[in-house]
């Protein structure tokens, strides 16, 4: 006779023995409700203006041609791009194809999140971390849109794995964890500098924080790793020109991000020796100012005369 337990227990005991695959599939759910719900209620349009061209710019490559004028920005987020004109080179330049691609990478983003976290927590607050990432709004958001930030996600849960496991592994394993970590650092460099620049940061502080023996060589990897990965990448040594870049041209930056808006923060205009003399304060007077009575004095003072 077969006997069947409770769903709560089976559920729990499925969380238990797979909790990977328990927040990938809830991850890929939602998400996939999310893409048919965009295709379906919002047909031909976009959600944000950079799919736009990232769309464009696949399926021209799909097509074998690049605009000259997008070739930098192609190979410079090649990570996403390249994956996305290959499945266009199989479906054509599908709307659809290109959403599940995202959805399966939003998914994996959150499923990897908590193998991280299963290295240090138990198995019910890791499945919370990856949970969290798997509703979390904004991730449903960037995973039904062809943008490059669930890859950013999915590669950075992927080095922050490698990372965790080399710190902790033997043998083979270590091998293999220590050779990812700087393809996972390479392959966020062609999705966004600036995150580069933060994982390879993060890099050296791990190796510093984290008790092994033989540290100082640790951290001698880890510091070359931190510097020469982005700077093949393109981001200079250790990922730092982009974000110099940034500081030194904060104002273009501040009038691109606010283009098209409906509102914006203008710069002051010139002020003229006219309009400083206009506005100077005049010098306080001894006579007391002199100022007409209102209506309802000059009311009352007619009265009593």
């Amino acid at each position: 006779m077969i006997r069947f337990g409770r769903p709560d227990n089976r559920l729990r005991e499925f969380t238990v023995r797979h909790p990977v695959l328990l927040v990938f599939i809830a991850a890929l759910v939602i998400r996939l409700v999310a893409a048919v719900l965009v295709v379906e209620l919002l047909p031909d349009q976009y959600l944000a203006l950079d799919d736009r061209g990232y769309f464009r710019m696949a399926a021209d490559a799909a097509a074998g041609r690049i605009v000259p004028s997008d070739e930098s920005l192609y190979w410079g987020t090649s990570t996403f791009l390249i994956p996305l004109t290959w499945l266009y080179r199989v479906t054509g330049p599908s709307e659809l194809a290109g959403l599940f691609l995202m959805v399966l990478v939003g998914s994996g983003a959150a499923a990897l999140t908590t193998k991280v976290a299963l290295q240090g927590l138990e198995t019910r607050w890791a499945v919370g971390a990856g949970m969290a990432l798997a509703l979390l709004p904004s991730q449903i958001a960037w995973s039904v849109v062809l943008l490059k930030d669930a890859w950013v996600w999915l590669v950075v849960a992927a080095l922050a794995l490698a990372v965790a496991v080399t710190f902790r592994a033997r043998g083979r394993v270590l091998w293999l964890s220590v050779l990812a970590v700087p393809v996972m650092l390479f392959l966020l460099g062609h999705l966004r500098l600036q995150s580069t620049f933060v994982a390879a940061s993060a890099l050296v502080g791990t190796a510093l924080l984290m008790p092994r023996p033989r540290k100082s060589l640790w951290v001698g990897g880890a510091l070359i790793v931190a510097l020469v990965v982005p700077w093949l990448a393109g981001g200079g040594p250790g990922g730092i020109d982009p974000v110099l870049a940034r500081g030194r041209n904060f104002e273009e930056t501040r009038v691109a991000s606010a283009a098209g808006a409906g509102s914006a923060i203008l710069a002051a205009p010139p002020v003229s020796s006219t309009t400083i003399a206009a506005v100077s304060p005049q010098p306080p007077s001894s006579a007391p100012p002199s100022t007409p009575p209102d209506d309802g004095e000059e009311a009352g003072a007619s009265s009593r005369i």
